[in-house]
């Protein structure tokens, strides 16, 4: 078994107010409705979700990806995740980081690593590992637009 690891790490700015960022980006259905491929989400509370991804073939093995994350609001300004230890080979854990931004923006700095356990030895580990890491930074930088996305939109209709 060998791990694989992405990370993203990038700044924003979210024409949305703060409080209505942070409580967007905790809420455990939004992560899941916005999160990309899957083959199913089971939300466990408001902050607690199972993904379930759908088989990628990599041509030299499978995977099925599969992971429970808690996402929680640590301060005013955080939110936190982590995956939970239960069955998964897979392993999310960031931060979002925000603060008041002009004209009732929020500047969001996002940092995100996504571990996955992949069935290559190391030989192979090395020869995968860079292309599904950038796979992997690009989707999460597609999730994290698709959630800014919505949260402005929302943003938009409540004014």
């Amino acid at each position: 078994m060998a791990r694989i690891e992405a990370t993203f790490d990038d700044h924003f700015t979210v024409r949305a107010p703060l409080d209505r960022v942070r409580e967007h980006f905790a809420s455990a259905e939004q992560v899941a409705r916005h999160y990309g491929k899957l083959d199913r989400y089971e939300l466990r509370d408001p902050h607690t979700v199972r993904f379930v991804q759908p088989s990628y073939n990599y041509g030299v093995t499978r995977f099925d990806g599969r992971y429970t994350c808690r996402y929680q609001v640590v301060d005013e300004h955080t939110v936190r995740w982590s995956t939970l230890p239960e069955d998964h080979n897979m392993e999310n854990t960031g931060t979002a980081r925000l603060s008041a931004g002009p004209g009732g923006s929020t500047q969001l700095h996002y940092q995100a690593t996504l571990a996955i356990d992949l069935d290559v030895n190391r030989v192979l580990r090395a020869t995968l590992a860079p292309v599904v890491s950038r796979i992997v930074a690009e989707e999460m930088r597609g999730y994290v637009q698709r959630m800014i996305a919505t949260v402005e939109a929302a943003a938009r209709v409540q004014s």
